[in-house]
């Protein structure tokens, strides 16, 4: 009986838990090296040879590793399916991964090369500039809208997204970069300062606040790497912090910097005057000029600069 309990727990481990199985290899092992030299002590106690104690220790540790291991092992809710290796590829939202634990065939991938993007847009869930849901201009803004109404039209994208890449090229926008790097043979160098726009429609109050908007930025400029051309991709962890993010909030008439670093630009570093000047614009205009704001916010970071 003991050893069908055993057998019916490892069935069980193996099926729904790799992480849990390597734990009862490794942990079996670990105690079998623990305990191996108290074998020839139990062996005198109990008048028995040395194999068959060790046989029956071994045994009990298995069953103790089991024991402790399935612990780990939590059950799937109702109506959620364990999801194996293969159903786990191109899942890059956390919306994406809970829905496909619903239904594991459902056909979720963002990708930013076919402009496949899936909302609803959230925290965690935003699209690539290159998604034609952003309507971009091919350039570092998204305007996703709400009801297929966006919030600037046609022209003003096209004229924010050539004032940004002017903004951009000018010689007093470059900022001096290689201190962190200490690299031994150019130590010091000029890139450019990349100021993204992203549109939040009808964003709730709840995820406006400046800690939630500072780590949607980080997120979003990480999927968007905007300093491509300098530091590759994937984006490295040691970099020069040469991008920023202006979040726009129409609903609220709010305007935030996400920022990686206050070397060049955060929300305490000129930041503020960018929100300032951003806000004054919605103001002028009666709070419904998403244009005008972006483009007052873009002109003053680069001046801050």
């Amino acid at each position: 009986r003991p050893l069908l309990t055993w057998l019916h727990a490892f069935v069980r481990l193996s099926r729904h838990s790799r992480p849990a199985l390597r734990c009862v290899v490794v942990l079996s092992v670990t105690r079998s090296q623990r305990i191996r030299q108290t074998n020839r002590m139990l062996a005198e106690v109990f008048s028995a040879t040395p194999a068959v104690v060790q046989r029956w220790v071994f045994f009990l540790l298995l069953l103790s590793s089991v024991a402790h291991c399935l612990s780990f092992v939590k059950p799937a809710k109702t109506g959620e399916h364990f999801l194996t290796p293969s159903e786990l590829v191109n899942i890059s939202t956390v919306d994406c991964l809970e829905a496909r634990k619903k239904d594991p065939k459902l056909d979720c991938t963002n990708s930013s090369s076919n402009g496949s993007f899936v909302g609803p847009i959230s925290p965690v869930n935003y699209p690539i500039y290159r998604d034609a849901v952003c309507n971009s201009e091919g350039d570092f803004l998204c305007d996703p809208g709400v009801q297929w109404h966006t919030s600037m039209t046609a022209q003003q994208r096209v004229n924010l997204t050539q004032r940004l890449g002017e903004l951009r090229k000018r010689d007093d926008s470059l900022v001096v970069c290689g201190h962190l790097l200490k690299d031994p043979i150019d130590n010091w160098h000029y890139q450019p300062f990349y100021l993204g726009v992203a549109i939040l429609p009808d964003w709730p109050a709840e995820s406006s606040d400046p800690e939630s908007l500072q780590k949607m930025g980080q997120l979003i400029m990480a999927d968007w790497n905007m300093d491509e051309l300098y530091v590759g991709h994937p984006q490295p962890h040691l970099r020069c912090p040469t991008t920023s993010l202006l979040f726009i909030l129409p609903n609220s008439n709010e305007v935030f910097v996400s920022s990686p670093s206050c070397e060049f630009l955060c929300d305490s570093n000129g930041g503020g005057q960018v929100a300032t000047r951003a806000r004054a614009a919605f103001r002028a205009s009666g709070g419904s000029n998403v244009y005008e704001a972006a483009m007052a916010g873009a002109e003053e970071g680069y001046n801050h600069l």
